[in-house]
Formats: structure tokens, C-alpha cells, sequence
């Protein structure tokens, strides 16, 4: 199947890149609009309008309005409230008062709700397409910490930070656009969490037309009395349950699955005699899987890396033997990501390998499918694209669907949504993972039989080799089975997964254990040279 393959180079696509930049420019026209409203604001002096004063001088000419407006008062009134919100305006406890005071209690603070979630929403889309994308992409690990923190419990978090009024209300409408925040949690959190604090607001609205009747001067300081910030902080506290019992279920989970495949297998580092004698006058040849085991899973693709002491360990172990790093990541990601260009790398499950020489040979009937895989990725982002913490990464050669961010409910969309596809599409195949559903060509390729390709290319398949596959997923099964009773197989688990033992001679617990595996193995290496001429 391999042998028809083509060499080809990668080509690079300049059209794509300046319409990029054309896009980005546009991005921040929306930035200037709320810049240019907020200076106008001032400048025309319309500050002076929201106030207290402005309210009691104004109050007949409003009421008067509202009374013989009932249906045109509202909407004016939410119109410049969302303004007001959008534009980050200052005054909107005195809006939210005097929606209390125009509309009593009830009515006031179902348009206060309303109008401030529209004009919360209308600034968070602004500023998550003109900076949030931008700075989460440059953003450094204390920022992509907290950006997992509010993708797994983004609705409990922004409820406690709408409930607390320690927050102003500005600061809350934006941190959330640049912590990766889904719309829809976005505007669940701020319509129900702003509900506690405008009902205390325009309760108070409700009753100021006594006050300005005595003439008796008022501030809105006084309305937070302590007994409602008790009351509002009780509230942010129970919406913290739900974080609460992740991790006590977390916690349990681990306690309850913790070693149930790992004692099935005998530990690779406890049995490097065993090792060295396997190893005794043979080349080695390692294979080694990304994710999981050169770099940890992580919650998010995009924020797997590798560390430097384990890239100077397989750059030391390349020094010495032939080094194939084999992943379900696109050829050119993984690459980037190892930095390492004395290896071999087959991406897309062995689907795109690339030689040290930069030849590559992707599969031929791989590009036949690109088509069909863009479509169905494009079917995944509007059936799962609502579903928060679903995130879907489109591949050369095929797409993932990762749910691991995601809770239960979320989990059986997505596995739903998959199966509905593969059933519409019988010329592909599905595989599941670590959290993750992979959607495959339909082709008889997996890793195994790139592993054995690749062991006869580089002229490595003669019984004077020692093939080594490290590896922690499902889809590194295929390789362990191919290389059944003519290599070494060594499993990466804290035994926390689950599941069926692997078909593997041995285990390592982790990427750490992996590393002392790989220094292990580079010390019993025969020979020098890269050993990758083909």
C-alpha cells in the first residue's frame, strides 16, 4: 500500500496567510467602536445625566413617560441600559435603581437582567474575538491554568463571580472572554447570577420616590448592608457544590481505580536485568508516542509540552539508535513540539511520516479523504459546538473530538454525535482514546502496521534488532500486537484508567518514568550514528 507513495514536499500557502492578517485587522474595528462611544460619552458630558440628582429632577418627565409608554418605556430603557453595560459606561447601579424605581420591584429587575446580560454579551464577543483569542495564544501557563480551571466549571465560577459584589461588574463581562469561556455558559452565568444582586437594587429603586419626597439625600453605598452580602456570598458558595463534588468523585474514582491494570504487568525499571539480557547484542529501534508518554496528557491538546530534560534524553538515545516518534497529532505538530530533527515522525497514526532528510511519505489514499474528514468536521463544530468543553481539532488525516473538559451529559453528546456520523459515513472508521474519539480513513492502516513498514524502510526488520514501542493508549494497542514476540512493549499507566491490560511486556507509571526508561535504554545502546539511512 506504502509502496506507491510518492516523496513530496511540503508547500506553503502565502494566499492563506494574508487574508489572515486582513482578518485580524478587522477584529478590533468593533474595539475602536466601544473606544470612540466611550470618549464621546464624556465628552458630550452625558455623565452628568446618570446620577441621582438627574433621576429627582427628571422623575415626573419619566414617570409620565413610562405611564403613557408602556410598551415603548421598557424597550427604551433596555436599549440604553445595554449601552450603558456594552460600552462600560459608568452608572449602572444607578440604572439598576432606577428600573426599580420607573417599573417597581418585579418588572424592573426582569429588564435590568435582560438589558444587562444583552450588553454583557455584546462586550464579551467583542472582546474575545478582538483579545481573548490573541492573548490566550501568547498567554503563559498561569493563564492557560486558569483558562482549564473555567472550561471544566465555567458556569459555577461565573456564577461566584457575578453573585459577590466585590467584583465591578466591567471586569467581570470581560475576564471570562479571555479564559476561553463557551457564549452559551457565558450567558447562563450572567443572566442567573446578576438576578440576587438587581433584585436588592431595584427593590431599593422601587422605594426611592419616598425619598426624594422627604427631600432626603441618598447614596448607594448603604444598600449593601451586611446581613445581603451574607446572603449574596451564601449563594456564590453553593454554586461552588458542583466543583466540590468533581473532585470528591475525582478523588474516589482514582481511589477505587488506582492500579487495576498495572499490577498485571511487571514494571520495566524493576526489571532492567531482564532488559539487558533481551537487549544483549541487538540494535534497538524506539518507538515512542507523544502525548502521555514523552509529554503528560493534558486537558487541552494545544498545551501539551515537552520538557527539556526529556527532549535532551531522546536527543541523547537518537545519538545512538534510530528514534521513530509515532502520534495521532499532525506530522508537522508533533514535530514542532519534540524539536528534535534527527528523527523520524509519522503523524496521523502513521498515516504521514517524514524522514530526518525532510522527505515525507504520506499515504496516498489519505488525501482522498481530507474532503470528507474537512466535512465532517465542520458537522462535529455545529453539532458539539454549544456542548461546553468539547473541543475539536481537525487533522491532516483525520479529526478529534476531545471531551475531556466536558461532564457526563456532555460525554454521551459527543459519543452520540460520532457514532450518528460514522453511521452516515461508512467509509470511515472510528477509534476512541484517553478522553478523545479519533475519526480515521476507513483504511486497513493503524500503527502497527506503520511500525512494521517503517521497520522494513529503514532496513530494521532482520532478527538482529530489538524494536521498542512505548506507549499509553488505545490506538498503541495495533502496535503492541504487531509487535508480538519479535520486540519489547512497554505500557504507560498509573493504573488509574481502567480497562483491559494491554498486549505489553512491561509498564512505566508516567512520562517521568519513561524518561529514566529512555536513559536506561540509550546506555545499553549498540552502536553509533543515527542509524536512519534508509
Amino acid at each position: 500500500m506504502m509502496s506507491q507513495v510518492n516523496t513530496i514536499q511540503p508547500t506553503e500557502t502565502p494566499s492563506i496567510e494574508t487574508e489572515k492578517g486582513g482578518s485580524s485587522v478587522n477584529k478590533f474595528v468593533p474595539l475602536g467602536v466601544l473606544a470612540a462611544g466611550i470618549a464621546a460619552f464624556f465628552a458630550l458630558g452625558l455623565d452628568q445625566y446618570v446620577s441621582f440628582e438627574a433621576l429627582r429632577e427628571h422623575r415626573d418627565v419619566l414617570a409620565n413617560f413610562v405611564a403613557y409608554n408602556p410598551l415603548v418605556a421598557p424597550l427604551v430603557f433596555m436599549v440604553i441600559y445595554a449601552a450603558v453595560v456594552a460600552f462600560s459606561l459608568p452608572g449602572g447601579a444607578i440604572m439598576t435603581i432606577s428600573g426599580g424605581f420607573l417599573f417597581g420591584t418585579a418588572l424592573g429587575t426582569a429588564w435590568v437582567v435582560l438589558s444587562a446580560t444583552l450588553g454583557a454579551t455584546i462586550l464579551f464577543v467583542i472582546a474575545k474575538t478582538s483579545l481573548g483569542n490573541p492573548l490566550r495564544a501568547k498567554a503563559g501557563p498561569w493563564l492557560k491554568k486558569m483558562e482549564n480551571g473555567f472550561q471544566e466549571n465555567g458556569l459555577s465560577y461565573l456564577l461566584v463571580l457575578r453573585l459577590i459584589p466585590l467584583f465591578p461588574f466591567f471586569v467581570v463581562n470581560l475576564v471570562p472572554a479571555f479564559l476561553g469561556v463557551h457564549l452559551r455558559t457565558y450567558v447562563i452565568g450572567t443572566l442567573v447570577g446578576i438576578v440576587p444582586g438587581s433584585f436588592v437594587y431595584a427593590t431599593v429603586g422601587a422605594g426611592l420616590g419616598s425619598i426624594f419626597d422627604k427631600n432626603e439625600a441618598f447614596t448607594a453605598t448603604g444598600i449593601l448592608t451586611p446581613e445581603i452580602v451574607t446572603a449574596l456570598v451564601g449563594l456564590s458558595l453553593l454554586s461552588l457544590l458542583p466543583v466540590a463534588y468533581k473532585k470528591i468523585k475525582a478523588r474516589h474514582a482514582y481511589s477505587m481505580e488506582v492500579n487495576l491494570e498495572v499490577p498485571t504487568l511487571p514494571s520495566a525499571l524493576s526489571h532492567r536485568d531482564e532488559l539487558a539480557a533481551r537487549l544483549e547484542g541487538k540494535r534497538l529501534a524506539v518507538f515512542l508516542d507523544f502525548d502521555g508518554t514523552l509529554a503528560p496528557v493534558v486537558d487541552r491538546p494545544d498545551m501539551a509540552a515537552l520538557s527539556d530534560s526529556m527532549r535532551r534524553i531522546v536527543s541523547t538515545l537518537a545519538e545512538r539508535c534510530p528514534v521513530i516518534v509515532i502520534s495521532g497529532r499532525d506530522r508537522k505538530d508533533v514535530h514542532e513540539r519534540v524539536g528534535l530533527d534527527n528523527l523520524v515522525y509519522a503523524g496521523s497514526h502513521g498515516f504521514d511520516i517524514a524522514w530526518p532528510d525532510n522527505g515525507t511519505e504520506p499515504l496516498a489514499d489519505c488525501t482522498k479523504f481530507r474532503d470528507l474528514l474537512a466535512e465532517v468536521g465542520e458537522a462535529l463544530e455545529r453539532k458539539l459546538g454549544p456542548v461546553d468543553g468539547v473541543i475539536i481539532e481537525p487533522k491532516s488525516c483525520s479529526v478529534a473530538v476531545h471531551y475531556r473538559l466536558t461532564n457526563e451529559a456532555g460525554a454521551v453528546a459527543v459519543k452520540a454525535a460520532v457514532e450518528g456520523l460514522l453511521a452516515n459515513h461508512p467509509r470511515l472508521r472510528g477509534v476512541s482514546g484517553k478522553k478523545v474519539y479519533e475519526i480515521l480513513p476507513g483504511l486497513d492502516w493503524d500503527k502497527g502496521k506503520a511500525v512494521l513498514w517503517m521497520l522494513k524502510a529503514l532496513d530494521l526488520d532482520g532478527p538482529d534488532v530489538m524494536p521498542v514501542y512505548v506507549g499509553d493508549d488505545i490506538t498503541d494497542e495495533d502496535a503492541f500486537n504487531a509487535l508480538e514476540g519479535r520486540g519489547i512493549r512497554v505500557y504507560v499507566s498509573d493504573g488509574v484508567d481502567g480497562g483491559a491490560p494491554p498486549a505489553a511486556d512491561y509498564f512505566v507509571k508516567d512520562p517521568d518514568e519513561v524518561g529514566l526508561l529512555l536513559t536506561f535504554l540509550a546506555d545499553r545502546a549498540n552502536g553509533g550514528g543515527d542509524g536512519m539511512a534508509r
